[in-house]
């Protein structure tokens, strides 16, 4: 039966006992590309649950790895193919939020970085990119790693980063997103920008910029960082 302990227990939805691991808990199926269910994303609901995290997921196995997934992409496929875009945010409720208030090429990368078998998976659909986090969880090392490996070769996606208020995210006004949505900064500009920001005086700064830039191709975004550059460091 696909309901016997062993499947249970292997997706993560009983425990070695077989009793409801996510008891009490807000349940997210977590499928592939096609809509076939590998594993579940469950939040906390009550201060005293037993399970401290506030995300648990389904163990990794061969069935379900957390990193090849992308909430919501199952049923954003067509509408990211048809508009040459995928918006890319934090949370699974963020992606109900704006399916609700009509917005449709959206997916969630579960609060990790990017990686190679999500962009693979986009890759097929799109070569643009709207990465919509806090202001914060934009700024991230592991954040950057997946925009490193979304602009690089084999993919060559552009990237343009969606930097929202700190404290925010999407499901708190999903009709305002269209508005940050339409002022974007490019992925060159954003990475000078947070270079400046933590560089510990205007000489380390010009350092590490002017390494950043050089390894860019020449390009319309490139320019833009290269001005921006030039305000910053006068």
């Amino acid at each position: 039966s696909d309901l016997s302990l062993p499947r249970l227990f292997a997706t993560g939805l009983a425990n070695s006992r077989g009793n409801d691991y996510f008891q009490r808990r807000l349940l997210f199926p977590l499928t592939d590309a096609r809509g076939g269910v590998r594993g579940f994303q469950a939040r906390k609901l009550y201060d005293d649950d037993r399970l401290t995290a506030k995300y648990v997921n389904s163990p990794e196995s061969d069935l379900f790895k957390k990193g090849d997934l992308l909430y919501g992409l199952d049923s954003a496929r067509q509408p990211i193919a048809k508009e040459d875009r995928a918006v890319v945010v934090e949370g699974n409720t963020d992606v109900i939020a704006l399916r609700q208030a009509g917005f449709l090429p959206v997916v969630a990368s579960m609060g990790t970085a990017l990686t190679t078998a999500q962009l693979r998976e986009l890759n097929r659909l799109t070569k643009r990119l709207f990465l919509c986090f806090d202001s914060d969880a934009a700024g991230t090392e592991a954040t950057l790693r997946g925009m490193e490996l979304a602009v690089a070769e084999p993919f060559g996606f552009d990237v343009q980063v969606v930097s929202l208020p700190k404290g925010t995210d999407p499901a708190d006004d999903p009709k305002a997103f269209e508005a940050h949505l339409a002022k974007p900064v490019s992925y060159p500009v954003h990475r000078v920008r947070l270079l400046h920001e933590r560089a510990r005086d205007k000489n380390a700064s010009f350092a590490t910029v002017r390494t950043f830039l050089a390894s860019l191709p020449d390009s319309p975004e490139r320019q833009d960082a290269l001005r921006l550059a030039t305000d910053l460091l006068d």
